[in-house]
């Protein structure tokens, strides 16, 4: 008759793998290894760590922490992902707000330049060297918000809000390719906010029908 009892070596590996799946289960284990790697990235940048740093950094062994965030490229695309769904949010808000079009508008051109401070902006240099294919997927994640953005101009601008001489495509188009080279451009956060101001306020003071 066969036995079929597990051998000691066999019982461990089995207890590892359920650890290691309570860990991989376990959202507070994630929250651990995005803010260690956060820290990590503030610290040396995208490209001055690796997965061993991380995951010593974050009391997890290697393979528990590949199996939470897949590799280095996943986990960077899970950080920059949240804060372009936070934008998104944060523009549906406005929009979705009781006031009229043409506060909501001059509320989104005021919130703009925040939106592009911070660990996203510093670092989206970086990820396009590093990572050209991650970037590319990223903007067309992003591709939401800019459709909801553009849909918004076109109320805006059919309200009367908007000149009706103004290709709304083209000035997004426009819009796009600023920021592009002002995020390729090594700008301190209070810079940034303060020439992408200036923008959106030249902007804002063509588009608006007077």
């Amino acid at each position: 008759m066969e036995n079929s009892y597990l051998t000691l070596n066999e019982t461990r590996q089995y207890k590892q793998g359920a650890r290691r799946m309570k860990k991989v289960n376990n959202k507070e284990y994630e929250e651990v290894v995005y803010e260690n790697a956060l820290e990590l990235i503030e610290k040396y940048g995208i490209k001055g760590w690796n997965m061993d740093d991380l995951a010593r950094n974050s009391g997890l062994a290697k393979k528990t922490l590949y199996a939470i965030i897949g590799s280095k490229e996943n986990l960077i695309s899970r950080l920059f992902l949240s804060g372009m769904l936070d934008n998104k949010a944060a523009i549906e808000k406005i929009i979705s707000s009781n006031k009229t079009n043409k506060e909501k508008l001059e509320i989104l051109f005021n919130d703009i330049p925040k939106r592009f401070s911070g660990f996203t902006r510093r670092f989206a240099k970086d990820v396009s060297i590093e990572y050209p294919l991650l970037k590319k997927e990223l903007k067309q994640k992003d591709e939401v918000s800019h459709e909801i953005f553009k849909n918004f101009m076109d109320d805006c601008q059919k309200d009367g809000i908007i000149r009706e001489d103004i290709d709304i495509d083209a000035y997004i188009i426009l819009t796009h390719v600023f920021f592009d080279a002002l995020i390729m451009g090594d700008h301190s956060d209070s810079d940034f906010e303060r020439i992408s101001k200036v923008f959106m306020d030249i902007t804002m003071n063509g588009l608006v029908k007077r």
